[in-house]
């Protein structure tokens, strides 16, 4: 039945039918906003779930440790946010990007090649000019100095 009701959201969303097949690794996002009834516009879908797909989706352009290291990005951001507490439509987008300098820089992405943190960075372009992406950003470009 939960798979039934994921399927229709996803279909009502606009999102091709097969991302449920082909992108097992992104559907936690879309149980944890069904399970808080969160709007398709909200941070699980318009943000998790639309980068976690474009990640994996990208995943051939990057290095064999670029695969390794967004695999552990990845992991990491779904586990951080399955497991917060007090969780809320209201509240996803900021605790997510609260997670995303411990993830990023735990991973070793300051590691990574130049082109595989332009990247990465070129993937997530759109959303760099919004105030609290621009403050994680500018928290991982920090750390990563040390490198």
């Amino acid at each position: 039945m939960k798979s039934i009701k994921t399927l229709v959201f996803i279909i009502l969303i606009g999102l091709p039918a097969q991302a449920i097949e082909s992108m097992p690794h992104c559907e936690p996002y879309l149980e944890i906003n069904e399970q808080l009834s969160c709007p398709a516009e909200g941070y699980f879908i318009s943000f998790g779930y639309k980068y976690c797909r474009k990640f994996v989706e990208t995943e051939s352009e990057y290095s064999h440790q670029g695969q390794k290291t967004l695999g552990i990005i990845r992991q990491c951001l779904i586990h951080e946010i399955s497991n917060e507490a007090e969780l809320t439509c209201e509240n996803a987008r900021s605790r997510a990007l609260e997670h995303h300098h411990v993830c990023y820089t735990g991973s070793g992405f300051c590691q990574l090649s130049f082109w595989d943190q332009f990247r990465i960075y070129r993937a997530v372009h759109a959303e760099i000019q919004e105030p609290d992406f621009k403050k994680t950003l500018k928290k991982i470009r920090k750390f990563c100095r040390r490198y």
